[in-house]
């Protein structure tokens, strides 16, 4: 006969476990339940069929529905299924399906989804396939709201290109206050701080081609003369017209430079200035041109000295400017002597 004491005694025990088992159950569910609830990020789980089965807080407030609302809803209709666009046909290809029929993990950072009163929203978010007994049985899928991520982003994208846009504005201003530093007021020639600046790196380059260098000194004669006669105005443009002719008569490459109140520099790099009769004829034809069809109280003359830095005789360019400009000072008082002879040939006949 069977002892009804013992069996008794084995179902007590076996109701015992079985209610230890429900109760450290409950209590892995409720630590489980705190977990999700104090994250941060959004936390909910799906079944195979892609329901909600679980919705932690972050997720409630993030998506605009109660957990109560979600469980058993579709996730694909819930979170696309609102938005204007072609949301619905997002559902076969979405990622959150591919976990479960793959059973591998997913991530992406740059996902819209849709909350409740159907406006969408930047999402990060990662999901993982749930496994039980080797089978998948749903997922998991914790998210991010990236709105005011995308918001910072823009706003340093935004900061980015204004500094961009103002770094460009200062390149440009410092570039015009460089030029003014480099360049005449009067005539648009450099002056002479942007002659030195230049010839210093053409006298370089022409030193390691090996080429040679001419520097022509211009002076323009009579211009006290003209100040006196007929004001500073007429003196000015008497400057301005010279400085046209030396550019019409030089190459763009030529450095031209005022280099004080009447007299020029130019800097030349392989020319024809070897020959100063040659720059000297094109100078007196610009001025005899201008003379003929300008009306001016005037007649423009220029004086000039030519010097010459080779590879076999290298000077620099402080010797250049001495030698040209005594050069030019030779070529003034020989035409100061011509004047006067030719003054006193006409008083005597």
């Amino acid at each position: 006969m069977i002892d009804a004491r013992a069996i008794n005694e084995q179902l007590l025990i076996a109701g015992l476990r079985e209610q230890e088992l429900a109760e450290q159950l409950q209590r892995q569910l409720a630590f489980t339940n705190a977990i999700t609830s104090s994250l941060g990020e959004g936390l909910y789980a799906l079944d195979r069929a892609g329901r909600f089965t679980m919705v932690n807080p972050a997720a409630e407030r993030m998506l605009g529905w109660t957990e109560v609302e979600l469980l058993g809803r579709g996730a694909l209709e819930v979170i696309h299924g609102q938005a204007a666009t072609n949301a619905r046909s997002m559902a076969e290809d979405s990622p959150l399906l591919a976990v479960m029929r793959s059973g591998t993990a997913a991530r992406d950072e740059n996902a819209m989804w849709t909350r409740r009163d159907g406006a969408v929203f930047p999402i990060a978010y990662s999901a993982a396939p749930i496994v039980a007994d080797g089978q998948v049985v749903g997922a998991v899928v914790a998210f991010r709201d990236m709105t005011k991520v995308r918001q910072a982003a823009l706003a340093l994208a935004r900061q980015s290109a204004e500094l961009a846009r103002s770094r460009a504005e200062l390149e440009q201003l410092l570039a015009e206050v460089q030029a003014l530093a480099l360049t005449d007021d009067l005539t648009a020639l450099y002056n002479r701080r942007g002659f030195f600046t230049l010839a210093a790196q053409q006298m370089k380059v022409a030193k390691r081609t090996k080429h040679a260098l001419s520097l022509i000194f211009i002076d323009l004669d009579g211009l006290k003369g003209i100040n006196d006669r007929w004001g500073h105005k007429v003196g000015s443009q008497a400057i301005s017209v010279a400085a046209h002719i030396l550019t019409a008569t030089f190459r763009e490459s030529d450095i031209i430079a005022r280099f004080g109140g009447d007299e020029f520099v130019v800097l030349a790099m392989d020319s024809d200035v070897q020959d100063p009769d040659k720059v000297l004829q094109r100078l007196q034809a610009h001025c005899a041109q201008h003379n003929m069809q300008a009306n001016a109280p005037y007649q423009l003359s220029m004086s000039i000295g030519v010097a010459h830095s080779t590879a076999e005789r290298p000077c620099s360019l402080e010797e250049l400017l001495k030698q040209a400009d005594a050069q030019m000072y030779a070529h003034k008082q020989t035409k100061h002597t011509t004047r006067g002879v030719g003054a006193a040939a006409a008083r005597d006949r």
